[in-house]
């Protein structure tokens, strides 16, 4: 078995994801970590070893000179390779302060160790001694609660939806298939479900008086799925998931659909949750975030905000920079972030959206969403 010694950057998901690949075929790791990291060692080991992985650490000394350094590393690697039950000693190089990476790795190579590299463009194990060693992308193991937990953030799963049924997933598929022509109908029924948010009965409404039949169609296949009726002029939502689910919710619901059906025939997807709460500790506040759709692809975080509100102006960027923020905190520089909108946005939108590389779903894309996800994901 191999014995893996690593450094940390503040990302620690190339010191977790090459433990997690059966072709390293590890069972030990050694992490060295100034003082201040010690909290990201702990949550390194509450993630590794309930797998049976051995984790240790040692402490990088401060303020040092090269030479030491490297007398420092020398030590460091001797012991590891002494050790009975270890048969090889390999250095990732991935992350680490320069200085302290650049000794490591001379160390590394006088000893004739093996080294290798995560490409973070492409999640690929790079050898970098011995050279014919063969390179490989990694395995994609690890789940969105570890990921998460691993960056920092403790995670809250939402329970079941019991709105998230195939036989109302195939209604909303019909309702984005048509979506260019039913966006005065999708703005009247969030505001009638809007209007429903204290006791469930929404501000009075008439089919005849409307003479709207693309609302009437959806409000009457809303019925046949149980989600409302029709009484006395008014909505009657059945639930208040049912109200949130036609105040927008629906449009998450099929994004999530789409990407659980991805996930089914795309090994890269690993791991996706729908209204996952996030929550993060620091100098005794806590601060909340409710993400709407995110997944784990090719171990790179996606964040996916659904909207069917129409964008006021301004609101479009104020979204754009919300995603983009989240992305760089939760999964950082490599995580990815997408806007799935069922109204049209404006230019200025899609020019800070592109700026940010922040995809943009619209309107026109929603009749085969299915197919503009996959190909996102592919990219991953």
């Amino acid at each position: 078995m191999i014995c893996i010694l690593s450094m940390l950057e503040q990302n620690p998901i190339d010191t977790v994801t090459p433990m997690l690949d059966a072709d390293i075929n590890s069972d030990r790791l050694v992490v060295a970590i100034f003082d201040k990291q010690a909290y990201l060692f702990e949550r390194i080991k509450k993630v590794l070893q309930p797998r049976g992985i051995k984790v240790s650490c040692v402490f990088l000394p401060e303020e040092i000179t090269t030479e030491a350094l490297v007398s420092f590393f020398e030590e460091v690697f001797t012991k590891e390779l002494l050790e009975a039950d270890t048969s090889e000693v390999v250095f990732n190089a991935s992350g680490g302060a320069k200085r302290y990476l650049l000794a490591a790795s001379e160390v590394s190579h006088q000893l004739g160790l093996s080294s290798f590299v995560i490409e973070p463009c492409c999640d690929e194990l790079y050898w970098l001694r011995p050279r014919l060693r063969e390179n490989g992308n990694l395995a994609d193991k690890i789940g969105l609660k570890d990921y998460l937990f691993l960056n920092g953030y403790d995670v809250e799963l939402s329970a079941q939806n019991e709105l998230n049924r195939p036989e109302l997933n195939e209604t909303v598929r019909l309702w984005a298939k048509y979506c260019q022509d039913s966006e005065h109908a999708m703005r009247k029924l969030n505001y009638l479900a809007y209007t429903a948010r204290d006791n469930l009965i929404s501000a009075p409404w008439s089919a005849n008086e409307d003479n709207d039949f693309r609302l009437a169609g959806i409000i009457k296949q809303a019925q046949e799925q149980g989600l409302l009726r029709v009484y006395n002029s008014a909505l009657h939502f059945s639930s208040e998931e049912a109200r949130f689910y036609l105040n927008g919710g629906w449009l998450e619901a099929l994004v999530f659909s789409e990407i659980s059906k991805i996930k089914r025939e795309n090994p890269i997807l690993q791991d996706a949750q729908q209204s996952l709460v996030v929550r993060q500790s620091a100098n005794n506040n806590v601060t909340c975030n409710e993400l709407d759709v995110i997944a784990l692809a090719n171990n790179k975080l996606h964040i996916i905000e659904c909207k069917t509100k129409h964008f006021k102006q301004g609101n479009g960027n104020d979204v754009v920079y919300k995603i983009d923020s989240l992305a760089d905190a939760l999964g950082g520089l490599q995580a990815r972030g997408a806007i799935v909108t069922f109204h049209q946005i404006n230019q200025s939108t899609r020019d800070r959206a592109k700026l940010l590389s922040i995809r943009i779903f619209e309107p026109i894309h929603l009749p085969r969403l299915y197919y503009h996800l996959s190909e996102w994901i592919k990219l991953a």
